[in-house]
C-alpha cells in the first residue's frame, strides 16, 4: 500500500499531522492491543484511546499530551475521516450503531 496516498494532512494547532488509514491488519492488530490499564488514556475521548491516535497518526504520546482536548477531538474526526470502517465496527462493539 502506498502510505502517503493512504494519508492525509490534517492543521491542529500550530502543527501538522499526518492522519493514516490503516491496513486491515493494523486495525485488527489495534483491537487485539491490550490497554496499558491507563484509565484516563482509554476513557478521556469516547470514540478513540489515545494509543489508537499514536498508531494512526504522526502524533508521539508527548504530542497527544501536549494538545487540548479540542485539537485531539479534531484529531479524531481526521481519523474518522480515514477510516471509517475501524469506527463502524468499534461503534457496533460499543452498542452505539445498531446497523
Amino acid at each position: 500500500m502506498n502510505v502517503i496516498a493512504a494519508s492525509i494532512v490534517k492543521k491542529v494547532g500550530d502543527r501538522e499531522v499526518i492522519v493514516r488509514e490503516l491496513s486491515v491488519g493494523d486495525a485488527r492488530a489495534m483491537f487485539a492491543s491490550v490497554s496499558d490499564g491507563d484509565v484516563f488514556d482509554d476513557l478521556l475521548f469516547v470514540d478513540c484511546r489515545i494509543d489508537d491516535l499514536v498508531r494512526m497518526t504522526s502524533l508521539s504520546r508527548e504530542d497527544v499530551d501536549d494538545l487540548r482536548p479540542s485539537e485531539v477531538r479534531e484529531v479524531i474526526a481526521a481519523c474518522k475521516e480515514q477510516n471509517p470502517d475501524f469506527f463502524g465496527l468499534w461503534a457496533r462493539l460499543l452498542g452505539r450503531d445498531k446497523g
